[in-house]
């Protein structure tokens, strides 16, 4: 709730990042330090501009897992605890887009909310075959 009584607009955030084989080493290590550099600066710009921060995160290989909020709803900047991802499996990274896709519904984006805004953080191309996006 804002200072002045008014409901703040809620802006919905979603990290989709690639945790496959590929980001073995410095790659990881850079998304390992990342993730909490940026908590503070998202902190920043949510009380800067008014805003009702929520974030999702994704660790995505084989299969997308969510380790900050869910697809249901997502978790306030300030409440995030980062626990450092490990490499796992190959990139597929259309699995990971439908899981997200879901999360998009207007269902869990707030009644107040902005855009949402997904961000893909991986190294390179997916392991998938094309025709998996179109399902």
């Amino acid at each position: 709730m804002a200072k002045d009584g008014l409901t703040k607009p809620e802006l919905n955030l979603i990290l989709m990042c690639d945790n496959s084989y590929s980001m073995a080493g410095t790659r990881i290590g850079q998304l390992n330090h990342a993730i909490p550099e940026m908590k503070q600066r998202l902190s920043e710009f949510a009380e800067d501009n008014g805003v009702d921060l929520k974030v999702r995160i994704m660790l995505f290989s084989d299969n997308p897992i969510w380790v900050v909020g869910d697809e249901t709803s997502g978790m306030d900047v300030q409440n995030i605890v980062w626990q450092d991802a490990d490499v796992v499996d190959m990139t597929y990274t259309e699995k990971a887009l439908h899981e997200v896709n879901k999360a998009l519904s207007k269902k869990y984006l707030g009644a107040h909310a902005l855009h949402p805004v997904v961000i893909l953080i991986t190294d390179g191309e997916c392991n998938g075959d094309y025709n998996d996006y179109l399902k």
